[in-house]
C-alpha cells in the first residue's frame, strides 16, 4: 500500500487529487495541507510515504523551501513537485534540494498517478522534457563557475591601484570622482582602467562592468576584507 498525502494551498485542488484516486485499491490516503505548517504537520504526524508538494503554496518558492524541512521529518519520504509552470530554474532548484520528481497539475490524473507509483516503487525516470532542463540548467552554472573563476584569475593579476579603479568603477563612481578621492589627475585614472580593459581582454570599460554585474564579481568579494599588494 502506498501511503500519500498532498500539500498544495488550492484546497479544491487537494480534494480533486484526494476524489481521483480514493477508489484506487494500492493507496491510501493521508490528508491534506494548505499552508507550510499544516504540511509539517502532516508529514509529523501522518508519516506518508509520497507527498504531493505545491512549490508555490504561498510564496514562490515555498515548496521548494520546504523539502529540506519534510525530508528532515521523514528522511524516507518521496516528493513529487506540482506547479502550473514548466520553469526550468524551479525544476532544477526542486531537484537540487532533494524532490523525487516533477509534475505539471494540468497534466492528465492517469500520469500523476503513474508518477506516483513509480516514484514509491523507485522506478521514476526523469522524463526526457525535464532531463532535458536540467542538462541545460548545469551547463549554464558550469559555465557562471568558469566566467566567475576567470574573473578572479584576472583580478589577482591587478596592481593595487587597478583594483582600486575597477572596484570603483563597478560600484559607479566616474573616473573624475575616483581622480579627486585619490588627488591624481584623471588622465592617470584613465591610464590604470586601460590596464584593467586590456588584462581583461574587454571592448571598454562599460562592457567589462557589465559583464562583472553578471557574475557579481563584488557581492562575492566584499563579503570579507581582501589584502592585496601590487603597485601602479
Amino acid at each position: 500500500m502506498i501511503h500519500w498525502a498532498i500539500c498544495d494551498d488550492a484546497e479544491y485542488l487537494c480534494k480533486s487529487f484526494e476524489w481521483a484516486f480514493e477508489k484506487e485499491p494500492d493507496l491510501v490516503f493521508e490528508g491534506a495541507a494548505t499552508n507550510r505548517e499544516d504540511c509539517l504537520a502532516l508529514v509529523r504526524e501522518k508519516r506518508p510515504q509520497v507527498l504531493l508538494l505545491d512549490i508555490q503554496m504561498e510564496e514562490p518558492t515555498t515548496g521548494i523551501d520546504l523539502i529540506p524541512d519534510v525530508k528532515e521529518l521523514e528522511p524516507e519520504l518521496k516528493i513529487i513537485m506540482l506547479t502550473n509552470y514548466d520553469d526550468e530554474n524551479y525544476i532544477f532548484s526542486a531537484f537540487v534540494n532533494g524532490a523525487d520528481d516533477y509534475a505539471l497539475k494540468t497534466l492528465p490524473n492517469e500520469e500523476i498517478l503513474k508518477t506516483l507509483r513509480d516514484v514509491s516503487n523507485n522506478q521514476s525516470s526523469l522524463r526526457p522534457e525535464i532531463a532535458q532542463k536540467l542538462v541545460r540548467r548545469s551547463a549554464e552554472i558550469q559555465q557562471e563557475n568558469m566566467s566567475l573563476l576567470y574573473a578572479f584569475d584576472i583580478m589577482t593579476k591587478l596592481s593595487t591601484s587597478e583594483y582600486e579603479v575597477l572596484r570603483a568603477s563597478y560600484y559607479g563612481q566616474s573616473y573624475k570622482q575616483i581622480a579627486a578621492e585619490r588627488f591624481v589627475d584623471v588622465s592617470t585614472i584613465r591610464t590604470l582602467a586601460s590596464r584593467v580593459i586590456k588584462k581583461f581582454g574587454s571592448s571598454d570599460m562599460k562592457t567589462l562592468l557589465k559583464e562583472l554585474k553578471t557574475l557579481n564579481v563584488f557581492t562575492f568579494l566584499d563579503r570579507e576584507p581582501l589584502e592585496r599588494t601590487g603597485a601602479v
